[in-house]
């Protein structure tokens, strides 16, 4: 509509009018989902799961809920709904809004009349919002016990600090000795920098994760930080290479390792000589099926062997390494 103006000889009449931006029911209903923390249950409803390697390089986290998928498919619908009723009773009547006033100047009378235009919401199609609700991304897996769970993929994560949610992608987590473990949010996986001594299970972090699906819960994330160790058996004969997580011992097998080599002159090995003083005084040989170390005594020494190296392949090609002095 145009802007429009009459004047008279003792009257002066203005007439303007205003649109507001046009809004969309659908966009309104595909905002910010609802937040689900407020539910006393959110804990123990929904949970985060991820891997970190020993080298700290994480894997993309997953949230995982006992929920059954009929369940969570009318969950994401009633957040539809939800949003959509709240768009509703905030909705503007299609009626244009017309404002009026009078005043004085220079003895001439001056009316203005304003028109204002509300916002003419889309129409949404029901039958595209439920497709949507149906056709969600989730995977249903047994656990160890045959417990039937749902896994969901996470698209976002957010650090939750005091309370809010947080831009900041690097989060230090404080030690009773003063060092920190270090958290970094890598896209939808988090790496983690542990100090130097650490392993074991950390305290949670919690945080704010939005699935694929758009749902959004506040979760409380934990891992475990390994460090690869020689279990020294009781007669030295036979060692195990493993994971430490704390005081717990984990497998090779269970920490994901790949292969285990003994490091000699840039090569790799699963026998190298042991020495000590740089003497030859038997043999270490590496058991991928058993993951021991057997230990052969070639001489009569007795006493601490020179340190050898232990190189420790996991997937995606991440090596660490462990150094390894036995006893004779």
């Amino acid at each position: 509509m145009e802007n429009k103006s009459e004047t008279s000889a003792n009257n002066k009449q203005v007439l303007t009018t205003s649109q507001a931006p046009t809004q969309s029911l659908k966009r309104e209903s595909e905002s910010a989902p609802k937040d689900l923390s407020t539910n006393k249950d959110a804990e123990s409803l929904f949970v985060a799961t991820a891997f970190t390697s020993a080298t700290g390089e994480g894997e993309p986290l997953s949230l995982r809920t006992k929920m059954s998928l009929a369940d969570y498919r009318s969950m994401l619908r009633q957040q539809l709904e939800d949003a959509q009723s709240a768009v509703s009773n905030n909705e503007l009547s299609t009626e244009p809004d017309v404002q009026q006033t009078t005043t004085e100047s220079a003895g001439k009378k001056i009316q203005t009349i304003s028109i204002t235009q509300p916002q003419t919401p889309a129409l949404v199609n029901p039958a595209a919002v439920k497709a949507k609700v149906d056709q969600v991304v989730a995977k249903e897996v047994n656990d160890q016990d045959g417990e039937k769970f749902l896994q969901i993929p996470i698209r976002e994560i957010h650090f939750v600090i005091n309370g809010k949610q947080s831009n900041a992608s690097k989060l230090k987590q404080f030690l009773a000795n003063g060092e920190s473990n270090l958290f970094k949010i890598m896209g939808n996986a988090i790496n983690v920098v542990p100090a130097k001594q650490f392993s074991g299970k950390v305290a949670p972090v919690k945080l704010s994760v939005t699935t694929v699906n758009g749902d959004r819960h506040t979760v409380d994330y934990v891992t475990t930080i390994l460090k690869p160790a020689i279990a020294y058996s009781a007669d030295h004969q036979k060692d195990h290479v493993v994971f430490r997580a704390g005081n717990t011992d984990v497998p090779l097998k269970k920490a994901n390792v790949q292969q285990v080599f003994f490091a000699k002159d840039g090569s790799n090995t699963t026998i190298i000589n042991v020495t000590a003083n740089g003497q030859t005084v038997g043999e270490a040989q590496i058991d991928p099926a058993t993951e021991e170390i057997n230990l052969v005594q070639l001489s009569g020494y007795t006493g601490q062997l020179d340190e050898i190296t232990v190189l420790i392949y996991l997937k995606d090609n991440q090596v660490v390494k462990c150094s390894y002095q036995p006893v004779f």
